[in-house]
């Protein structure tokens, strides 16, 4: 859950700047530290006459903690799907298979190498490189 605004709760410095005020990181999205920082900085410049309701803090916190497990979670998904990838690749290796080659054609051969390129699984066969995906069926060997 990327934030890409946020409402003005704050108010910048007589130059125009606060360095307590996060910049947008490269990718345009704020991060979880980046949120941290925009309380801090509501909280310190806050009119204590008109100080931040409860509610409102505790909803804040509780969209940080969020952003945090949401972020904790993609990262911890994203490591299992590429090692499910890697161990795809690795299990291709002197499997016979029917595949398409890259006219659509089929192809019947042994897989002689594999290997994870971005979000890819390549397989050698016959010295030519396929894209997994274009694998149609497994089929048996005999020892």
């Amino acid at each position: 859950m990327p934030v890409t605004s946020v409402n003005s709760y704050y108010t910048t410095g007589a130059s125009g700047t606060n360095p307590a005020v996060p910049a947008k990181s490269s990718n345009g999205q704020l991060d979880f530290n980046d949120l941290l920082k925009i309380i801090v900085t509501q909280l310190s410049q806050q009119n204590p006459s008109k100080a931040a309701s409860t509610t409102d803090l505790v909803n804040q916190y509780m969209s940080i903690a969020n952003l945090q497990s949401s972020t904790t979670l993609k990262t911890n998904s994203e490591t299992e799907v590429a090692q499910a990838r890697e161990t795809f690749a690795a299990n291709l290796i002197s499997k016979k298979v029917n595949i398409l080659d890259k006219n659509g054609d089929p192809l019947t051969g042994i897989v002689e190498s594999s290997r994870v390129l971005d979000k890819s699984v390549l397989v050698t066969i016959g010295g030519t490189e396929y894209e997994a995906s274009a694998i149609q069926s497994y089929l048996q060997t005999t020892p």
